[in-house]
């Protein structure tokens, strides 16, 4: 039990959750995480990101303002099916609120027992996301270029890369190639910052077409190359994308459509109709050896591919002519 003692949290059993994980899974700051760390299993920035965002996303909302011995498993349980997530994320953060009172019981024994280990590990069908028709995109993404082009510009890179949202806030002028036109994912921005993409599968290069690539030319001049394109958040992608299709009139039918909707729409579009590792290495969900065979010949066959979806891409009569004019000969080259 001395080993246990050096990562007590030293917090009353009778504080709440958000007392008790205040500083959770941060580098410096997160006992979990120096145990973890000093038994040799180092989680990584990408891991400790995602639990930061089920902590604070999920669970300090249904039970941050809880003592935490108050908790029973039936809340946790009731709490945790009625969760609008797939089955897989539910694992995720049943398995972080799990770790939190396996925590606190072995090591800072401030809690009588841990509520989460008799709730069953979630299963079933994966949430499924609805997508638009490309007639309803168009709408959708025009009525995003007239509030404002930047949001256009995003909704169409998340519907012509399929890229992930977290993937798009992390696009950088750096990122950018001109030939052939495509972007290089290298980073992830979650809500606990800037990380490394989903998985090693995810640092990818991921087409696009000559018209795209020019008009985000026009949004990067006077940038640094390591800033941050779009330094938004998900939630307010998420509201650029709610905002565009109240303002298209488009009518869903009781259609869930989401950001990540651009990404299923981008996958169905192409599945069968190209080589299935060339579309798995393009949306990130391969292997690490499968992204070695990644190269020029793959990339200009998926070009190939969206030169149909370059139909609609009324951006740059968006842009004030004179900003326009003023960038014009400023074309940045990407490495």
């Amino acid at each position: 039990m001395t080993y246990a003692y050096r990562y007590v949290s030293a917090l009353p059993a009778s504080g709440t959750l958000r007392g008790y994980t205040n500083g959770w899974f941060q580098r410096d700051s997160c006992p979990w995480t120096r145990m973890r760390s000093e038994s040799g299993s180092v989680p990584s920035d990408a891991y400790l990101a995602l639990r930061y965002g089920y902590l604070n996303n999920y669970i300090l909302v249904a039970f941050g303002s809880r003592i935490m011995s108050d908790v029973t498993t039936q809340e946790v349980q009731s709490w945790l099916y009625s969760l609008d997530r797939s089955a897989q994320t539910k694992k995720h953060i049943r398995k972080c609120l799990f770790d939190i009172y396996e925590y606190a019981l072995r090591y800072d024994n401030s809690v009588p027992s841990n509520p989460v280990g008799a709730v069953p590990i979630p299963s079933g069908v994966s949430v499924r996301y609805d997508i638009l028709t490309d007639e309803e995109t168009e709408s959708v993404v025009n009525a995003a270029l007239r509030e404002d082009p930047r949001r256009g510009i995003a909704l169409y890179i998340l519907w012509q890369t399929g890229i992930r949202s977290g993937e798009l806030l992390g696009l950088r002028p750096i990122d950018l190639i001109v030939d052939p036109p495509s972007i290089m994912v290298r980073q992830n921005v979650r809500d606990a910052g800037v990380a490394r993409p989903k998985s090693k599968a995810s640092v990818r290069a991921t087409p696009i077409t000559a018209d795209l690539l020019a008009v985000v030319q026009l949004c990067i001049i006077d940038l640094k190359e390591a800033d941050r394109i779009f330094p938004e958040t998900r939630r307010t992608l998420s509201r650029w994308l709610n905002d565009a299709i109240a303002a298209s009139q488009v009518s869903l039918r009781g259609r869930r459509i989401v950001i990540h909707s651009f990404r299923n729409e981008h996958n169905s579009r192409f599945l069968g109709k190209i080589d299935g590792d060339i579309l798995r290495t393009s949306m990130g969900h391969v292997s690490e050896r499968m992204t070695d065979r990644y190269d020029r010949r793959f990339l200009e066959t998926l070009v190939a591919m969206l030169d149909p979806m370059r139909a609609f891409l009324p951006v740059a009569q968006h842009f004030d002519r004179q900003h326009t004019e003023r960038q014009s000969g400023k074309t940045r080259e990407a490495p």
